[in-house]
């Protein structure tokens, strides 16, 4: 991977800083990040001074040469995204997702058990049904065995009349 010439990773909506890592490629002449969401400062050493700012555009977080847009501070942190920004990921991350099954389960289990605890009717048309569902599952059932029961009666009468 050391000898990579070209890499375009441009509109694949990459998230974070551009690795200092990548300017040990010394053997990279085009190099397109374009239209991503990365942040942070540029690497500007080796081959990457020969970049200019196309091979960074849509990029609102990153800053340093050869971007016009400075890096606020001594670290080189990226500038502040936007509030609506910073929103879009916490309702995008896994943490958010969870805690929504979890509360939707909660929901949904006591939408179903609370009027079952809390209502005599209720509960007794509840296992009416259940019962009728059971019983209907034993009928059938039964009725397979004893389908199973003849059919394997019938097979064992052929095979003990063919010796």
């Amino acid at each position: 991977m050391a000898k990579i010439e070209s890499l375009d990773l441009s509109h694949n909506n990459l998230v974070g800083s551009i690795p200092h890592e990548i300017v040990q490629l010394h053997f990279i002449s085009t190099f397109n990040v374009s239209f991503n969401n990365l942040s942070g400062s540029i690497p500007f050493e080796n081959n990457f001074r020969t970049f200019d700012e196309s091979s960074y555009r849509g990029n609102k977080g990153l800053c340093g040469l050869p971007l016009d847009t400075a890096c606020t501070s001594p670290n080189n942190k990226p500038p502040q995204q936007d509030e609506e920004e910073e929103r879009a990921g916490i309702a995008e991350s896994d943490f958010f997702f969870f805690s929504c099954i979890a509360v939707s389960y909660v929901v949904g289990f006591w939408a179903v058990i609370l009027p079952l605890v809390v209502s005599k009717n209720w509960r007794r048309k509840h296992y009416a049904v259940v019962d009728s569902c059971i019983y209907i599952c034993c009928n059938k059932f039964s009725g397979f065995l004893t389908r199973i029961k003849d059919c394997c009666g019938t097979l064992n009468t052929k095979i003990l009349s063919s010796n």
